[in-house]
């Protein structure tokens, strides 16, 4: 058996016709069904799984026009490849045949290998055919998980960076807020002496006469603690004093 096998439904109202042509493509591997009138040739193609029809054209019923009218209604020519056998050598009724949608056709008294040439032909296109369709299907099966997965793992980046941000920005208001309690007093949220200091040597990067930044912050110190006496708690004025104090003896000139 070769790889060209495929089932075949062979339609003819004579069974000598039938038997010779069963007969022999079944010795080449073929799987036939056998039918006699073109109602019956309907019914099985419902039924079963049919590769490739050999319609005769001349039948009492049905002839093999109306019935390959019917099989195009739901079949395409690539689907389901019909091979029309005729003993009419006509020109015309050839173009009806195709016009209709047949695949092809074969004249009596019946070549045989002629015949089985064109079936073989008609069943590897419908294979190929088969095979184009189930790798395009894979292929966009493919596509949507990778699409999917792309999908998830950019979501999953998105997130990550959030959860950064997030991380980021809560890291550098916890380093302002330490900046800013290593600076200030933490029950009144005065400028402590450090903050003092820095603020001083941004103003006076290079002092020339030491007594007189000692004069200048003992007496900002002084008014502050006065106005502030009766307004702030005891722990600012000493703040005050002790940032007074600190200075004087940063600032005191040698002796």
């Amino acid at each position: 058996m070769t790889e060209m096998n495929g089932k075949l439904l062979i339609v003819d109202d004579l069974a000598a016709n039938r038997d010779v042509l069963s007969r022999r493509f079944q010795r080449r591997g073929f799987d036939v069904v056998e039918v006699d009138s073109g109602q019956r040739a309907l019914e099985v193609i419902a039924e079963q799984n049919i590769d490739l029809v050999l319609l005769d054209v001349m039948m009492p019923d049905l002839d093999g026009f109306a019935v390959l009218r019917q099989i195009r209604l739901q079949h395409s020519p690539v689907t389901l490849p019909v091979i029309m056998v005729t003993a009419r050598t006509d020109s015309s009724d050839i173009v009806n045949a195709f016009a209709l949608g047949a695949n092809d056709y074969v004249t009596k008294p019946v070549d045989f290998f002629v015949a089985l040439a064109r079936v073989e032909n008609q069943v590897g296109r419908k294979r190929a055919e088969e095979a184009a369709r189930e790798a395009a299907e894979a292929l966009r099966r493919a596509n949507e998980g990778l699409e999917q997965r792309v999908a998830t793992r950019t979501a999953e980046l998105v997130a990550i960076n959030e959860q950064l941000t997030h991380e980021i920005a809560q890291r550098q208001r916890s380093e302002a807020k330490a900046e800013y309690l290593a600076r200030h007093d933490v029950l009144t949220g005065l400028g402590n002496r450090l903050l003092l200091r820095e603020r001083l040597d941004q103003l006076w990067p290079e002092p020339t006469d030491l007594m007189s930044w000692w004069r200048f912050f003992v007496s900002i110190c002084h008014i502050s603690r006065v106005s502030m006496n009766r307004s702030v708690t005891p722990s600012a004025t000493n703040c005050c004093e002790l940032s007074r104090l600190d200075c004087g003896s940063a600032f005191a000139k040698p002796t």
